[in-house]
């Protein structure tokens, strides 16, 4: 990524960071915790290059359509878990050849996510879903004057 793109969001007021954006599209967002979480910026734009860094969830390939359209990861489609995510922590969620899937906030812990049959592991906040198929305008009706 181009990092003369990047600006550094501050508040007016107080002058807190309150994010960073690239091209007018928000890429972290800082939170009342103070901590800093991810956006989906777009397919490319949030995920970093050096992805070892970045502790992240792995979805399973059979659940991979649905997470990249918005919804929830249930706990037995996830294949792995980074050890040092912790619940309420906002995640990248990534297929298992590390394309960005989605964006979402952990409601289990690392290790509880897998072994459950049942229950939403991950709530998605931000996600790739395409724009819906737009389908030309049908002719106007003729007027009876």
């Amino acid at each position: 990524m181009d990092t003369s793109r990047l600006k550094v969001v501050r508040s007016r007021r107080t002058l807190r960071v309150r994010g960073i954006e690239a091209d007018g599209r928000p890429l972290w967002v800082v939170g009342n915790d103070g901590q800093a979480h991810p956006t989906f910026g777009g397919p490319t734009g949030s995920w970093p290059r050096p992805r070892a860094l970045v502790p992240r969830v792995t979805v399973h390939p059979e659940a991979a359509g649905f997470v990249a359209s918005g919804r929830s990861l249930f706990s037995k489609f996830v294949v792995r878990a980074d050890p040092s995510l912790r619940i309420e922590m906002t995640a990248p969620l990534v297929d298992p050849s590390e394309r960005l899937l989605a964006v979402g906030r952990l409601l289990l812990a690392p290790e509880e996510m897998g072994r459950m049959a049942r229950g939403v592991a991950v709530r998605v906040t931000g996600h790739a879903r395409s724009p819906p198929e737009l389908e030309p305008e049908p002719e106007p009706l003729p007027r009876a004057d």
